[in-house]
């Protein structure tokens, strides 16, 4: 799933992902889920990839989005457990996060954003014992 990453005016950026735009403010909270495709988010976006984790009953699932490819892990760890070791790895462009709804109960979906391929990506999940759940392609 190849996902793009542009700053915007105001400390703002958007993630454009599968054709739909999210827009984040300078906290990184989502502001807009589908601001469309417009030319102010579509142009001079970098390549990027994602760690996307939501975490529920204790166990957190990681969703890594690198150019062609997606897969998914599980961390038998808490989210704040998860977020203090990304955190101290460093490496990413900016930390995000989206409320979502999951079976009737609202979640916060965490999203790391990285350069392409990043070896730090690699390196949180070693550090974090990731099981892996599933490839996408």
């Amino acid at each position: 799933m190849l996902v793009k990453y542009k700053s915007l005016p105001k400390n703002e950026c958007c993630i454009i992902c599968n054709g739909h735009t999210y827009v984040f403010d300078f906290k990184g909270d989502c502001i807009l889920t589908d601001a469309g495709l417009a030319p102010k988010y579509t142009t001079n976006c970098i390549d990027v990839s994602i760690m996307s984790f939501i975490s529920l009953n204790g166990v957190t699932e990681v969703l890594v989005s690198e150019a062609d490819k997606s897969a998914s892990y599980i961390v038998t760890k808490d989210i704040s457990e998860v977020i203090l070791q990304i955190m101290s790895v460093g490496g990413f462009i900016r930390s995000l996060k989206q409320k979502t709804f999951i079976d009737d109960f609202a979640v916060t979906n965490y999203l790391f954003v990285f350069t392409l391929k990043h070896q730090n990506v690699q390196l949180i999940l070693n550090n974090l014992n990731a099981k892996f759940k599933k490839e996408y392609f």
